[in-house]
């Protein structure tokens, strides 16, 4: 009999304490607060590991904390020139 792992990477659920739950897997951790899409999101995994992975890599997202911080950075001098400029300013 041969062993292999059925799924890439180790899962850990905790509860929060908002009510809500951190799921990591792996080195990601994601917060739901719905238990429904938590257990939908679960379930795709373990039966389609590296379909649900292959999802999760196409999402547009900070890769680092820093692309994450330059992002919100960007977003909040956007916000405050379309906010300024709807007053009058320029």
């Amino acid at each position: 009999m041969e062993f292999k792992r059925r799924i890439p990477h180790n899962v850990h659920i905790r509860a929060a304490l908002n009510g809500g739950f951190i799921v990591q897997v792996g080195c990601v951790s994601f917060p739901y607060f719905d238990v429904e899409i938590l257990l939908q999101d679960l379930r795709d995994y373990l039966k389609f590991p590296k379909e649900t992975i292959k999802k999760y890599e196409a999402i547009d997202r900070p890769r680092t904390a820093m692309d994450a911080a330059v992002k919100d950075i960007a977003s909040n001098i956007n916000r405050d020139e379309d906010s300024n400029e709807s007053r009058g300013f320029s």
